[in-house]
């Protein structure tokens, strides 16, 4: 692990530490956490301010899409990978949530006709790369077929802005 990123490394730790915990336990903790270190984990939605050095060197990136079909033309994935990364991205980014499931990936690719056979495989690359492209936040059941709570990590959305920017090589 001495070779990985020190976000990454932390977001594993974390994760490792409260895996054990109850959901309401868990919640306390992040909480806490969040409180502690004075983290701002709302993600406005409002577009920057016309002539901000970002928006002028690339305009495309800050633009909001109005339908997942729009986002996911911009992108052009060519992966079930990067299809299930382009669906989470557009359910936690750009609908505003904490996170997101496979299921909810899934039916939106399929609305598509970009349905993904096993979403977990897909997303299983996202999480073992480093830096990683999704965590896995919690798993609800005991079974291997229990829902699981995923987010897009920070690297994660940095790859879907590349794509949008025609930038991505894959």
């Amino acid at each position: 692990m001495s070779d990985s990123d020190p976000e990454t490394q932390a977001m594993g730790q974390i994760a490792a530490v409260i895996s054990g915990l109850q959901e309401e336990q868990r919640g306390r903790v992040i909480r806490y956490i969040v409180d502690r270190f004075k983290v701002d984990i709302a993600h406005p939605r409002q577009p920057k301010t016309v002539g901000a050095p970002e928006e002028a060197a690339a305009p495309d990136m800050n633009r909001e899409f109005q339908d997942f079909a729009s986002l996911f033309e911009a992108c052009g994935p060519n992966t079930d990978s990067l299809r299930a990364l382009v669906g989470a991205y557009w359910l936690q980014v750009c609908q505003s949530n904490q996170g997101f499931d496979g299921q909810s990936v899934n039916r939106e690719l399929k609305n598509l006709g970009h349905g993904i056979a096993n979403i977990t495989q897909a997303l299983n690359p996202l999480i073992a790369q480093k830096p990683a492209f999704v965590l896995q936040l919690r798993k609800s059941g005991t079974t291997k077929q229990a829902r699981k709570l995923y987010k897009v990590t920070e690297a994660g959305i940095k790859r879907i802005k590349e794509m949008i920017a025609g930038a991505a090589t894959d």
